[in-house]
């Protein structure tokens, strides 16, 4: 698991793919480029040859890119809160 899942929840991670209209098949994919994508931290060009390589011709690709696009802004805001003082971002 990715820290992002630690962080969010796995429950949380399968919300935001429902919401973003994912099968189940769809959200496990968006769970491995998760933690791909982790160890890729910095390496922009890498983490866009892995979402492609792993989306494929996936008629969901976009939908899936834009979960996972999601999931990170939730995880950034949610690091940023737990790491400011008073535990919010403004």
């Amino acid at each position: 698991m990715a820290l992002v899942h630690d962080t969010l929840g796995r429950d949380r991670v399968r919300e935001i793919c429902r919401q973003a209209g994912l099968n189940s098949q769809d959200a496990d994919t968006v769970d491995e480029l998760l933690v791909r994508w982790e160890k890729l931290i910095g390496d922009s060009s890498a983490k866009l040859r892995v979402a492609l390589e792993l989306t494929g011709s996936n008629s969901n690709r976009q939908k899936m890119l834009e979960a996972t696009l999601a999931i990170c802004a939730e995880f950034a805001e949610r690091q940023l809160a737990d790491s400011s003082p008073n535990g919010s971002l403004s």
